[in-house]
């Protein structure tokens, strides 16, 4: 099992794809992910190998994932947008809190859902990034309502998929690289940016 460096704090949605996202073996209700600087600045993800990753992904997300991994496209890190209630963040956060005593002790154990590679994470002096169960809750407000889903393709057929729909868009955001932001928990958005993606890569 391979030692790392983690952190479940929050990261900005247009660089997710700098980083892996691990989960817990073991997790609360809403999962959370943590994130390990494992991959070089540039580096194109490919499309998941591990057979339970679909699993890992927002429910409103998997069609348009599963579509784009039939077709050899690779997709990030994502997150269909939320909103969470404040009972939903406590059980979050007291999860976040035994993890904390697992990293300090026997270590936690992470694995990657897009390859199935675990990974242990200790550190006797390790603390999380937020002093207070409020201040967590006040940043995770802000972040949750973001919806975002990174893809890389050398199509030139996306470009006609690029633009604004309501409540949502898709942009490109470097060489071969393209992302698709929603605002709040929206289904229809992703429905419709489903329906585009489909309509310019068919």
């Amino acid at each position: 099992m391979r030692p790392v460096n983690a952190t479940p704090g929050f990261v900005p949605h247009e660089v997710w794809d700098k980083f892996a996202w691990l989960q817990p073996h073991e997790t609360a209700e809403e999962p959370w992910y943590y994130a390990a600087a494992l991959h070089p600045e540039g580096q194109i993800r490919k499309v998941p190998t591990n057979p339970g990753f679909l699993k890992t992904v927002d429910p409103a997300l998997r069609p348009l994932v599963l579509w784009l991994h039939e077709r050899g496209i690779p997709t990030g890190p994502s997150c269909a947008g939320h909103d969470m209630t404040k009972r939903d963040f406590r059980g979050i956060y007291n999860q976040l809190e035994k993890d904390r005593d697992k990293v300090r002790t026997m270590g936690l154990i992470l694995q990657d859902p897009e390859n199935g590679v675990d990974y242990v994470m200790v550190d006797p002096n390790y603390e999380l990034p937020w002093g207070t169960f409020e201040e967590f809750r006040r940043a995770a407000s802000e972040h949750q309502p973001i919806g975002w889903l990174p893809f890389y393709t050398t199509d030139p057929r996306v470009q006609l998929a690029i633009g604004t729909g309501h409540g949502f868009e898709i942009k490109n955001t470097g060489p071969n690289t393209y992302g698709i932001r929603t605002t709040g928990e929206n289904p229809q958005a992703w429905r419709e940016a489903t329906r585009l993606l489909k309509k310019a890569l068919s």
